[in-house]
């Protein structure tokens, strides 16, 4: 591959840390190109790797047990033990993921390894980024990491068919044997050599890849709940001296700045009904601006990770150390903060929604029930309480919720995965709500023209359009 990129390429380089947006846009398609320098800082750390394997140090996963069992030797130590070792882990259960998060999996292994101190041939990250760019993606199954000891399970079972033509893989829309598509693409097999199927799925990759789209996802709806506050508002009324830059500037909070400055810009009406609104309506760039201190902690968390080494044993300086960096903790730490921060978007969003429907609030009739109406648009704030409950539910945090595995040796895990799955559910819900919030106050400012047949309708178009901005 050559070092040139172009406008819709991402360069993958020893010498730069890259951002989430790097990993989105490989997610959205964008060829990779994998600099000459990453494949030969690889290709030294493995020589050092087998040098050491050679002068009888003690490595582990050289052809070893692994976890409790890391005193057991192989016999048999050749590419038939790795893909062994591929298929011992490949325990994943559940259904298939979609293919967008494998993509994203795939993009920030092959940024971890290439910090270039795992102990793989430069040859094995270039497989990844050639399925990358093939749109060869394996199909992985939902559950069985629990992010340590690395994310095992999903790991092996992409490896298994990226490496060895085993398993399941999309083509297109549809799913076919990784052989076949092997053969479709002109691929060959890539036998590993020993310790190179513990590199591989000894990371933190599947976890870093859930909260990475659960990050995009929430920032897009984060941005559109400043959007559908200043819908609101437009019908609500309010007092502007909530949005005035004069008192925005009493805070040294710059996310309640950057909220109430846009709400400011956007309100095309905002007729002060009331000395003082309710708090989802006052309050709210308080709220939002709280929700991006806890993004912007997220995503610098997820990138340190994304431009991290989390491989054992890995290399430096010529020499195979072992260490901890396959513990998910700081990305489940990132994805818990996310999952509370979904329930504060979910919370004002149901209130506001609320304001929406009082009559002395909005001065139009209560629930915005027509003559002909039993209760107009009073189930929609039913639908959006509960929404909003499965959201506070989801928000539980999994990183406290520890389950030791491996015996006594992986005494405390982070249990990264599954918490990732629940905030990329929460978005998923979050985003329903938000709709319902559009469309009532869009009925709300057509005067109820569209009836509560037509609500429901504009409900759902809004939420299509959404769903189609989050990911997987």
């Amino acid at each position: 591959m050559t070092s040139a990129m172009d406008g819709n390429s991402r360069v993958v380089s020893l010498f730069r840390c890259p951002s989430l947006e790097d990993v989105v846009s490989i997610v959205d398609n964008a060829h990779v190109v994998v600099e000459d320098n990453v494949i030969e800082a690889l290709d030294r750390s493995r020589r050092s790797y087998v040098e050491a394997v050679k002068r009888g140090d003690q490595v582990y996963g050289y052809c070893t047990g692994l976890g409790e069992l890391l005193g057991k030797r192989s016999e048999k130590c050749d590419s038939e033990w790795e893909k062994h070792v591929l298929l011992e882990h490949s325990m994943t259960i559940g259904d298939a993921v979609p293919k967008t998060l494998v993509r994203a999996f795939l993009a920030v292994r092959l940024y971890q390894l290439a910090r270039g101190r795992a102990p793989v041939r430069g040859i094995v990250l270039r497989r990844i980024a050639e399925a990358l760019n093939n749109d060869f993606i394996p199909v992985v199954h939902r559950h069985g990491s629990v992010g340590a000891s690395g994310d095992l399970a999903p790991s092996a079972e992409a490896f298994l068919c990226l490496f060895y033509g085993e398993g399941q893989a999309y083509n297109g829309e549809d799913i076919v044997p990784c052989k076949e598509l092997m053969e479709k693409l002109g691929i060959q097999p890539l036998p590993l050599e020993p310790g190179e199927a513990l590199a591989l799925i000894n990371n933190t990759a599947w976890s870093t890849a859930l909260g990475i789209l659960g990050y995009e996802s929430l920032r897009r709806l984060w941005n559109r709940s400043i959007e559908a506050s200043v819908h609101t508002l437009s019908v609500t009324g309010c007092n502007e001296q909530h949005y005035s830059s004069e008192t925005l500037h009493a805070t040294l909070h710059e996310g309640v700045r950057k909220v109430g400055e846009e709400i400011n810009q956007g309100i095309t009406r905002c007729e002060k009904r009331r000395l003082q609104d309710p708090y989802s309506l006052r309050c709210t760039p308080q709220i939002l601006g709280a929700v991006s201190e806890a993004l912007n902690f997220a995503k610098r968390l997820l990138e340190e990770e994304l431009c991290s080494s989390t491989e054992n044993p890995i290399i430096v300086n010529g020499e195979v150390k072992h260490w901890c960096g396959f513990h998910s903790i700081h990305v489940a730490l990132a994805i818990d903060t996310m999952k509370l921060a979904s329930t504060y978007i979910a919370n004002l969003t149901e209130r506001r929604l609320n304001q929406l429907l009082r009559s002395e609030i909005t001065g139009l009739p209560e629930f915005l029930a027509g003559e002909m109406d039993s209760v107009g648009a009073m189930i929609t704030q039913y639908a959006a309480a509960s929404l909003t409950a499965r959201i506070r539910w989801l928000a539980n945090p999994q990183s406290t919720h520890s389950i030791p595995t491996s015996g006594l040796q992986e005494d405390i895990v982070p249990m990264s995965p599954e918490s990732g799955y629940e905030l990329l559910e929460a978005v998923r819900l979050l985003a329903y709500i938000l709709s319902i919030e559009f469309a009532v106050s869009k009925y709300a400012s057509e005067n109820m023209e569209r009836g509560v047949g037509g609500l429901k309708r504009l409900i759902e178009e809004y939420n299509d359009a959404l769903q189609r901005e989050i990911y997987p």
